[in-house]
């Protein structure tokens, strides 16, 4: 116990990005019976960031490295975030892209997966995929005109907190290997560009509750 308040004090932003996840899990628990299928992906997102982040915590408590829990997660945040934009386009083109996408951003991030280190194109690719699907999605809501009040459209909130927080983390993803290499920078430095990590993170958080929140105005929202 005396190490984990150690930690918690050391490291305070973790612990508050760790807990933001459960704003959304427990918004989306009160309104599970409005929530449709792109709804349910975006609260599995939040439940398996929570359950990631409690595994990645337990590895850190023994001192152990959690580097290839950093390096898998990329893989079902693809997953995931495919899923949610799969479930909102209804042009079969768009969801063979989405798909696609997907499939190809899975497939780089497996063929480059390491233990030892932070993987490049594992946090790059997984940015650039879920930018390019929310910039996607923005362009199909301007496209279709069908949003009375974009304030009520849960899939704008989502899809404003999922791109700030990848554009905002990219250039922290695109330098990792020499941001994150405990040999060539100092822990300061470390922290400084982790806490940023940490706070766009809590941000992506707080908007994807608004959304969950958002839900139950959804069915009347759409022309």
């Amino acid at each position: 116990m005396d190490r984990l308040i150690d930690l918690i004090r050391r490291y305070p932003l973790d612990f508050v990005s760790y807990l933001s996840s459960i704003i959304p899990i427990c918004v989306g628990l009160l309104l599970l019976r409005f929530q449709r299928r792109e709804h349910r992906y975006i609260w599995l997102l939040f439940v398996f960031a929570f359950a990631k982040d409690t595994y990645a915590f337990w590895y850190s408590y023994w001192t152990k490295s959690n580097l290839f829990i950093l390096n898998l997660e990329t893989i079902f945040e693809t997953i995931l975030v495919g899923l949610v934009y799969y479930s909102c386009f209804s042009n079969t083109i768009s969801k063979r892209i989405v798909m696609g996408g997907g499939m190809l951003t899975i497939g780089v991030i497996l063929l480059t997966y390491t233990d030892d280190r932070l993987s490049l194109p594992s946090l790059l690719l997984f940015r650039v995929y879920s930018g390019v699907a929310s910039l996607a999605y923005f362009n199909k809501i301007l496209a279709d005109l069908r949003i009375r009040n974009i304030l009520k459209h849960p899939l704008f909130w989502f899809s404003a907190g999922l791109l700030i927080y990848v554009l905002g983390t990219f250039f922290t993803s695109l330098f990792s290997e020499f941001i994150f290499d405990p040999k060539t920078v100092p822990d300061e430095t470390f922290d400084f560009y982790w806490n940023i990590n940490n706070v766009l993170f809590v941000f992506f958080s707080l908007l994807s509750a608004i959304g969950l929140w958002c839900v139950r105005y959804d069915q009347d929202n759409v022309l």
